[in-house]
């Protein structure tokens, strides 16, 4: 699997009332929301803040380590990085 588009993601809501995900860095859109608008926003800001939410499972891995939630948090980072 190709590396993401690195964070930060910002959600912008369109004039036609979609929100789409992006990256206000190189200006790249990485995706669209399409449901209804209560759905809509919840599901873009849960995208936006995808990069930060793995960054922060690899940070705090190490120190689950011997624990019941780290391999929960390794199958995670797996899953968001195309492993599994």
């Amino acid at each position: 699997m190709s590396k993401h588009t690195p964070g930060p993601w910002a959600s912008v809501h369109d004039a036609d009332g979609d929100y789409l995900i992006m990256s206000p860095e190189s200006g790249r859109f990485i995706a669209v929301t399409y449901t209804d608008a209560e759905q809509d926003e919840a599901n873009a800001r849960l995208i936006a803040a995808a990069p930060e939410m793995l960054e922060a499972l690899e940070r705090i891995l190490p120190s689950l380590q011997g624990t019941g939630h780290a391999n929960t948090v390794r199958a995670v980072i797996r899953k968001a990085k195309g492993e599994l």
